[in-house]
């Protein structure tokens, strides 16, 4: 697009801000989405591990789910960009005297630039916090990221060593559980 030194500061930052802002908003919605997905399917993936599922054969559905979630705003944009709205870069490019092509051009790079950097945020992110959601052990552990607040809210979890009493229990419990499943899968054999 004529950059003439193609890293001014002029052409870089405004471009480089789009892209890095939409790439941090589809990356929190991949990881809500990851962790919300897996704590409404805990008995699913607990039980796929119990089985000897890995730790990504028993996520990969989640993390899926969540790059399509995290995925749809970024989709919505590309596909209305031109035809139902024109985004404020490209207006003014136009206002600013520049090509009417040049400026849709301009603006079409951008939007493909914007799509593939948030899908590689969303599926790192995803993929990230899915490995910390499961343990090496492997067992989910929702508690290592999530842990209730006072008032029922959700937070970020302070410190690595901290659990919280329903941690322990839900931990407990799924120790329990794969035992169980071990013991039942044993005498099956």
């Amino acid at each position: 697009m004529n950059f003439d030194p193609p890293l001014s500061a002029s052409k870089f930052i405004p471009t480089m801000g789009m892209v890095y802002g939409n790439t941090m908003v589809g990356a929190a919605l991949g990881m809500d989405a990851v962790l919300a997905w897996a704590d409404t399917r805990r008995d699913t993936v607990e039980a796929m591990l119990c089985f000897g599922a890995s730790r990504w054969e028993a996520l990969r559905p989640i993390v899926v789910e969540a790059a399509r979630t995290a995925m749809i705003p970024t989709i919505t944009a590309v596909s209305i960009t031109g035809l139902i709205s024109i985004p404020g870069m490209m207006s003014g490019q136009i206002l600013g005297g520049a090509d009417v092509m040049d400026a849709a051009r301009y603006q079409q790079v951008i939007m493909f630039m914007i799509a593939a950097s948030v899908a590689l945020g969303v599926v790192s992110a995803s993929i990230a916090v899915a490995f910390v959601v499961v343990d090496s052990t492997p067992m989910l552990r929702t508690e290592r990221v999530i842990v209730g607040g006072v008032d029922g809210s959700s937070r970020v979890k302070a410190g690595a060593g901290q659990r919280t009493q329903e941690g322990l229990r839900r931990s407990c419990r799924s120790v329990v559980r794969m035992k169980t499943w071990k013991s039942v899968a044993n005498s099956v054999e």
